[in-house]
């Protein structure tokens, strides 16, 4: 977005998105790669619970009976979803401050 004045326009999807911004020297592969895992984990998972998963406490959704959300994708480890999730969003939190400075939901 903050190159889209003279880069754009952009991809509408988020991945083919991601992937033009590196093509154009925008952002480093590796970060991109890191972006598309956090987005393609969030998406599969948040669809996947907002289908069958609606009321389960998060720190049972990969336990038990709940434990079909791993099948979703690899990048889950047996580590609580809740850590697992904080840990991805801090990573991406890193590459959008690189790139584009600090960041406050507060602010």
């Amino acid at each position: 977005l903050v190159s889209a004045h003279k880069d754009g326009p952009f991809p509408a999807h988020p991945v083919i998105a991601l992937r033009s911004f590196s093509q154009l020297g925008l952002i480093e592969e590796s970060a991109v790669d890191e972006l598309v895992r956090a987005y393609e984990l969030f998406s599969s998972t948040l669809h996947f619970l907002r289908m069958t998963e609606g009321t389960v406490p998060p720190a049972q959704l990969l336990e038990g009976k709940h434990s079909r959300i791993r099948k979703l994708s690899d990048e889950w480890s047996e580590a609580p979803i809740d850590t697992q999730i904080n840990q991805s969003s801090e990573r991406v939190k890193n590459i959008f401050e690189k790139l584009i400075g600090p960041y406050s939901a507060l602010s």
